[in-house]
């Protein structure tokens, strides 16, 4: 979606604020779909061997499906794709669903797309050719292992996605637009603001295959493995990590705004120091108040750096790892976002 510098901007603000000039923007994570607990993931060396244990809250919102057997519903990551190996060929279909979703019937969607972390490096030579539909439903329920992704009733509306770029592990990716499987759910009859959307990713048969085409992602109950490495030779910590869950983002026109004022907090509340951010840290002050929850996203929309907490005025944060360029940070404060502007040099 090609836009203005200027008119992202609005756009991305009037996401996050109470009251906008008819455009809106919802950005949600997977979430647990109800009290669904936690559990210890353990982590193995190369000879299996049970060396330490990481405890991990659980969602039944991202799923997979291997052929026509669906998998454990708790697993530190989500496969699409075709394993095409001689005598063990598998089509691989996943699904994930993306709660409250504060879209108002009779919107018009603008973009929608899904980000994720890829759990693993992949090469250009791993082409997956995957179709991405939604489940037609008006309010999609969670996943469970009595019933298979394949057998939900699916949308009219599908995305080709063609997955033939180098992926490097921790890397963030994002799928092709996929606002017309949003627009055909929002027009249902029964579709109400706050309902929930379940995508679902699949494979295809691509024939005999030496590698393995398919794209593996963080799940929400993701875990870094101490015995991966990123591109710079750093190892996993064995810590789960909120900003790596799949995370939906979608624009759309319609939107009503609120009678009060008052719903909306004003972004002149907060302040960055510096605003040209040239030595890799910044200083938030928001009036006299304390705010929650720090999200940096680049022009894309993408989501590049979270502080998760509850911070006081005058709190620092270090954004020394942010490429140069326009980003937006939001905070949570007085029951609204708030989002500002700097930039990186």
């Amino acid at each position: 979606m090609k836009k203005t510098l200027l008119a992202l901007l609005v756009v991305f603000v009037a996401g996050f604020y109470s009251q906008t000039n008819g455009q809106g923007m919802v950005d949600v994570r997977i979430i647990p779909a109800g009290d669904e607990g936690e559990t210890y993931f353990y982590l193995e060396d190369d000879d299996d061997v049970v060396y330490d244990s990481v405890l991990v809250s659980l969602s039944s919102d991202d799923a997979e499906q291997e052929n026509d057997a669906i998998d454990a519903l708790y697993d530190d990551d989500l496969d699409a794709g075709w394993e095409g190996q001689e005598g063990d060929a598998s089509i691989l279909t996943m699904g994930m669903r993306f709660q409250n979703l504060t879209i108002p019937p009779g919107a018009t969607i603008d973009s929608a797309f899904i980000i994720v972390c890829s759990h693993e490096a992949k090469l250009s030579d791993d082409i997956a050719n995957l179709t991405v539909y939604g489940d037609a439903s008006d309010n999609a329920p969670t996943f469970t292992e009595d019933s298979l992704i394949t057998d939900r009733a699916q949308t009219s509306a599908t995305v080709a996605w063609t997955v033939a770029e180098d992926w490097k592990i921790w890397g963030f990716y994002r799928t092709p637009d996929l606002k017309t499987i949003v627009q055909e759910i929002v027009n249902r009859g029964g579709w109400a603001s706050g309902n929930a959307i379940a995508f679902i990713i699949a494979g295809e048969n691509q024939g005999p295959s030496d590698v393995e085409n398919a794209r593996e992602w963080e799940a929400y109950e993701n875990i870094s493995d101490p015995g991966d490495e990123d591109e710079a030779g750093n190892p996993g910590d064995g810590q789960n990590h909120p900003e790596r869950v799949p995370q939906l983002i979608v624009y759309y026109d319609g939107y009503t705004a609120p009678s009060s004022v008052e719903a909306a907090t004003n972004s002149d509340n907060l302040r960055i120091y510096p605003n040209v951010v040239t030595e890799g840290e910044i200083r938030l002050v928001f009036g006299n108040s304390a705010f929650n929850n720090v999200n940096i996203y680049n022009t894309l929309g993408q989501q590049v750096k979270s502080f998760f907490g509850s911070y006081e005025n005058n709190a620092r944060f270090s954004v020394s790892d942010l490429p140069s360029g326009m980003y937006f940070l939001s905070i949570d404060a007085n029951n609204s976002k708030v989002v500002k502007q700097f930039i990186v040099k």
